[in-house]
């Protein structure tokens, strides 16, 4: 970055410092930004000067990747104000909205600008020794030393805690043992709609464990939790919906996909494969029916005659289900439209080689048919064009599109 670019940057950054707490500009925080950008004392100095300048107007510098950080650290500084208030509201949406960021992205990015902040703030010395630690260790990691606050709160959520029946529970719920230490987490966990926390005798002792719980339509709201709790332990973790325990690969497989959609530019056009080789009509990747020339989901059926395909729709469906059994939660897969998809396929395909060419194999098989060249077979249809197909998506996924 050139000077000039780093002033800017860090006025960005300035513009959103909360006034009711000047000292910010001193904290660890604003001087791990000036490291990460290697700015000079002087460009600091006029940086803050700049900021508070009648007509100074926040703007993107740098390279994209700059300026995603530099929405990254805005948000940070925004995020310790009491209230945000509207202006501040408006200038953040116009500078992600400059950088083409959906409303999903930019929620994602806002989330783990809450996560930093926590990281960086909620630490506290041990009364013992004084090593830094987080708020919610029961024991100091330096010398083992109990940690009287968290011990107390443990004894206080025995003696007033409801019992607390996951099975009772409707909705999506998230549960996780508070022995993982985490600020993060327990931050995330209490701003669900339904929240409790509740002791829990097990094995190894007594344990606060913290339940969360949303609405099914609100799973967006959720994954911020779910994401930090897909690194935990098994045994430290749990999810009941409507009541019932769920494997956790059987409701959040979709994550690392979904982490890999808000990434990219037109997130439509991950779920549909068009920044790939393989793109697919379902709106899913993780469907594993590809739109291509290879594609074995298209010889599923049997050859009417040597130019027409009959599709086995129902051995196609059959595909569907049990390779998206396991992304049934993710807020993008759209199971009613997909059923719509299979329904417009053509019943019969006619093999015109302008439209449809054949699968060919070299070695005869049952329901293969012999083609005119020697030591051919044709085992299915292969699509040789993609125009026709995103009509039909353009049709059926028109409000996603």
């Amino acid at each position: 970055m050139t000077s000039a670019e780093r002033i800017q940057y860090l006025a960005n950054v300035l513009y959103f410092f909360p006034k009711e707490n000047p000292e910010l500009v001193q904290s660890a925080l604003f001087t791990q930004i000036c490291n990460t950008l290697e700015a000079e004392e002087t460009e600091v100095l006029k940086a803050q000067q700049y900021h508070q300048e009648k007509g100074f107007k926040v703007t993107p510098v740098g390279i994209f990747s700059r300026q995603v950080s530099n929405l990254e650290d805005m948000l940070l500084f925004a995020f310790q104000h009491e209230q945000l208030d509207a202006v501040d509201k408006k200038v953040l949406l116009s500078f992600s909205k400059t950088l083409g960021f959906s409303q999903q992205q930019i929620q994602m990015l806002a989330s783990q600008s809450r996560e930093r902040l926590l990281q960086q703030t909620q630490w506290e010395a041990c009364w013992q020794c004084g090593t830094q630690k987080l708020r919610s260790f029961r024991f100091c990691p330096e010398c083992g030393a109990h940690q009287k606050h968290t011990i107390a709160l443990l004894e206080s959520q025995k003696k007033q805690s409801p019992c607390f029946d996951p099975k009772k529970n409707k909705g999506l719920c998230l549960a996780f043992d508070q022995d993982i230490h985490s600020d993060v987490l327990l931050h995330l966990a209490r701003s669900a709609p339904k929240y409790q926390e509740i002791a829990k005798s097990e094995q190894a002792g007594e344990h606060l464990w913290s339940f969360a719980t949303w609405p099914q339509q609100k799973i967006l709201d959720a994954l911020p939790l779910a994401t930090q709790l897909s690194k935990q332990s098994e045994t430290q973790r749990g999810v009941y919906i409507e009541g019932v325990p769920q494997p956790w690969e059987r409701c959040f497989a979709f994550l690392d996909c979904l982490q890999q959609r808000q990434c990219t530019y037109h997130p439509a056009e991950h779920c549909f494969g068009l920044n790939t080789d393989s793109p697919n009509i379902w709106g899913c990747q993780r469907a594993q029916l590809n739109w291509d020339k290879d594609a074995s989901w298209l010889c599923d059926g049997q050859f009417e005659s040597e130019q027409v395909f009959c599709l086995d729709k129902a051995k196609i469906n059959h595909r569907l289900q049990t390779n998206l059994q396991n992304y049934h939660l993710c807020p993008f897969l759209q199971l009613k439209k997909i059923e719509h998809m299979l329904s417009q396929l053509p019943e019969k395909i006619l093999i015109d080689q302008k439209n449809w060419g054949y699968q060919k194999i070299t070695k005869e098989r049952p329901g293969a048919i012999t083609l005119d060249k020697p030591q051919q077979f044709a085992i299915g249809v292969a699509p040789l064009q993609f125009d026709e197909a995103q009509l039909w998506i353009k049709k059926i996924f028109e409000p996603m599109w």
